[in-house]
């Protein structure tokens, strides 16, 4: 190989090495203007709003339940409840994607309710429909679900992603 074609390639090898250092500084500058992390999360952790109650095996994602009930409400009413965010904790007024837990998500919450706090011997609505007229419930004393009549009123304890 002549001393040309190894400057060359020397050269190139710099350039390649300044591209990758100046997109790996890119990356980070925008991960630390974002928010995003790749720090792993628990269960019991206090989080964005919140307390975590399931986790993801890679702990980067998971759900957050609210810290207290947004009240007691018709199934009808219980996205309403969920959506006024005077119903929320202080933290969780800081969060507008709160939503209702499905049936499974609900059983998840109910697992870990002493982790959570807040519950009362209580029913509370999941946003599970049985059919037209009725929903998913689940009783925060003995863990047992069944449907009700949508138009009955059972506490509400909002969700999230992260």
């Amino acid at each position: 190989m002549s001393r040309t074609k190894k400057l060359d390639l020397i050269k190139s090898s710099y350039r390649l090495a300044a591209l990758i250092i100046l997109i790996s500084i890119n990356i980070n500058t925008l991960s630390a203007q974002t928010g995003a992390t790749t720090n792993t999360h628990e269960i019991g952790e206090s989080y964005r709003g919140g307390i975590i109650f399931y986790v993801t095996p890679n702990g980067r994602h998971g759900l957050i339940a609210e810290t207290q009930d947004q009240g007691k409400c018709s199934f009808y009413d219980a996205q309403d409840y969920i959506s006024t965010s005077s119903k929320h904790s202080k933290e969780g007024q800081k969060f507008t994607d709160w939503r209702l837990p499905t049936k499974n998500e609900l059983n998840l919450l109910f697992l870990k309710k002493d982790l959570v706090g807040g519950f009362g011997y209580n029913y509370y609505w999941s946003s599970t429909e049985d059919d037209y007229n009725n929903a998913w419930i689940q009783d925060f004393n003995y863990g047992y679900q069944h449907f009700s009549a949508k138009n009955y009123t059972y506490y509400v304890r909002a969700i999230r992603a992260f």
